[in-house]
């Protein structure tokens, strides 16, 4: 792709809200000339992403309580 035509930086950030509790966060910027060309797209991004969010949050949430296993590298 050019530079400046539609760019996208998308990141992700977890808040630790104590408790064994955090919330993870989305965002997304877009720069570009081609940006107001796009919006009926970004509108259907930010659907996906609200999809996305529920379903990550169902899957944390049926995961077993933590019992000094460590999920995250495989051992269980």
């Amino acid at each position: 792709m050019v530079p400046g035509l539609f760019d996208v930086r998308h990141h992700f950030e977890i808040d630790l809200l104590g408790d064994d509790r955090s919330r993870p966060r989305q965002f997304e910027h877009c720069s570009g000339v081609l940006v107001p060309c796009m919006r009926g797209a970004l509108r259907d991004t930010q659907a996906a992403f609200e999809l996305a969010n529920k379903a990550i949050k169902q899957r944390a949430e049926s995961l077993p309580e933590d019992r000094g296993n460590n999920i995250a590298d495989g051992v269980q």
